[in-house]
């Protein structure tokens, strides 16, 4: 879990008693958006079960594209991010690159099959593989513009 303490140490306190009206108590940590595409960027390429590395980049599809209100809170943080493990988001760019190159990129098609068959049903496979593909580069913006901001 070379990566993982991304997810803790950029995370969300979210009150227990809030999301249960009261039912339960303590509180919950979850990792903020750009910490867990940050990760997810960082450990695909790592898995050996190919559909482990398939549902990795998936959910870093899904929250790039899901939350697009969240977009400049996700720059920010990853500007806090880059600042303090500038080569931890080099890597990222490096690794995302890679696998959304182009529309018949491995990552895309990765991305592909692991859609559900509710999601963005109004777009046929290639069209859905062109927005995967705009997704990705979106996020890869996003991680270079945080390293842009912190040299």
């Amino acid at each position: 879990m070379k990566f993982g303490h991304l997810l803790l140490e950029y995370a969300w306190e979210v009150s227990l008693l809030d999301l249960t009206g009261g039912r339960m108590r303590g509180r919950l940590s979850l990792p903020t958006p750009a910490a867990f595409a940050l990760n997810k960027s960082l450990t695909f390429s790592r898995r050996r079960d190919p559909a482990k590395r398939e549902k990795d980049l998936y959910y870093l599809y899904f929250v790039a594209s899901a939350f697009p209100d969240w977009h400049e809170w996700m720059r920010s943080d990853l500007r806090a991010i880059a600042a303090s493990r500038r080569p931890w988001v080099k890597k990222a760019v490096s690794q995302v690159a890679g696998a959304s190159r182009d529309v018949e990129a491995e990552g895309i098609a990765a991305i592909a099959r692991q859609r559900p068959p509710a999601a963005l049903p109004a777009l046929d496979a290639d069209q859905f593989r062109q927005y995967a593909l705009s997704t990705m580069q979106s996020w890869l913006e996003m991680l270079r513009g945080a390293l842009a901001d912190v040299e």
